[in-house]
């Protein structure tokens, strides 16, 4: 589950709606108790679930390719507007920004969320 505090406009989620699979969704809307998700391929359609049927998408490797990144090397990955390189680990990610800073993310919504912080913009997902 993840807390309303965590989310903003536009990042992808895993909807746990019941249904045998997960299902990603962006989010479209968020109130006190329910979030709205967009539905793939509806411009206009929305869904609302409580919270508690809302997860994070794990950082992986196609995650973080869908994202923009390139692989360097090893399991460095680089992206052409973010400064730094992300270290992907087991289901968790470092984001190096200098040699003296690093930041961990374990979620697609945290990288959102941060490269947002970082660069003013939204960062485009192919999912």
């Amino acid at each position: 589950m993840i807390q309303a505090t965590e989310l903003r406009l536009g990042n992808y989620v895993n909807l746990n709606d019941g249904s045998e699979h997960d299902k990603i969704r962006q989010i479209s809307g968020i109130e006190h108790k329910i979030v709205y998700t967009l539905i793939k391929g509806c411009r206009f359609a929305q869904v609302h679930q409580s919270f508690d049927r809302i997860y994070p998408i794990p950082l992986t490797e196609e995650i973080i390719i869908k994202c923009g990144f390139e692989r360097s090397e090893y399991n460095d990955y680089r992206h052409p507007i973010l400064f730094g390189t992300l270290t992907l680990y087991e289901g968790v990610a470092e984001l190096h920004i200098s040699d003296m800073y690093s930041v961990w993310v374990n979620n697609l919504h945290q990288l959102q969320n941060l490269y947002f912080a970082l660069t003013g913009e939204e960062l485009e997902v192919k999912i």
